[in-house]
């Protein structure tokens, strides 16, 4: 006697392995989306959402790489926040974490989809901004950062404020020769002279030395 073919959704063995199909391919999703996001944490600071340093190597590598193939500018903002150490002993570390949080908000507005924060540890944060084709375009960018965080009004973890916050930045572009320690040592030593300028500025490593990236200082140094 012959055996009657069964079709579609009317057959036992074909439903069954539709059915394993579709479970194999929700597990390698699956799977796929936690390998995803296990390698996400490894790149992103737990406290503040950035980047953290292995994410700025990986990230680096890349916008150097293609920098260099397409002739494209990439500079870096060195960030550090004034007087931190003193703000964390007045207020609480607490509140000195929600003030890092924000702090990552605010840059993170004024970014575009490719540019990127990474907190290299404590108050320090750097910015890679890539197609960007000069350090003074960068201070543009520095400046408008600068500028919002300025605004912030904070709130203590215990309800107190608004605190206010400022931080100093540094700016370079990527040379010829740079690798990443190079170029944050020339965005850090330009932040490190904003510090001394007074805080709450920002500074351009550039050809002529290290120069104010901000207007109120450009114009006292064209004054001079």
């Amino acid at each position: 006697m012959k055996q009657k073919k069964c079709r579609g959704s009317a057959c036992p063995e074909l439903a069954g392995a539709r059915q394993k199909a579709i479970e194999i391919g929700q597990t390698a999703e699956q799977y796929a989306a936690r390998l995803e996001k296990a390698e996400q944490e490894l790149l992103t600071d737990p406290l503040t959402g950035a980047y953290n340093l292995r994410g700025l190597e990986t990230k680096f590598r890349e916008e150097a790489g293609r920098a260099r193939r397409h002739k494209l500018g990439l500079c870096m903002l060195f960030i550090d926040v004034d007087n931190f150490g003193r703000f964390n002993k007045e207020h609480g570390q607490e509140t000195g974490d929600l003030v890092l949080k924000a702090i990552v908000e605010a840059v993170k507005q004024k970014l575009r989809a490719y540019d990127s924060v990474h907190r290299l540890g404590g108050e320090e944060f750097v910015v890679l901004l890539p197609e960007t084709p000069s350090a003074e375009v960068a201070a543009i960018v520095a400046e408008r950062m600068r500028k919002r965080i300025e605004e912030l009004e904070l709130q203590s973890h215990n309800g107190d404020g608004p605190l206010k916050v400022t931080v100093s930045i540094g700016v370079a572009a990527l040379g010829p020769a740079d690798g990443l320690r190079e170029l944050i040592d020339k965005a850090n030593q330009a932040e490190r002279r904003a510090k001394d300028s007074g805080k709450n500025a920002t500074f351009i490593f550039s050809d002529n030395g290290i120069v104010p990236g901000d207007e109120r200082l450009a114009g006292q140094r064209a004054a001079r």
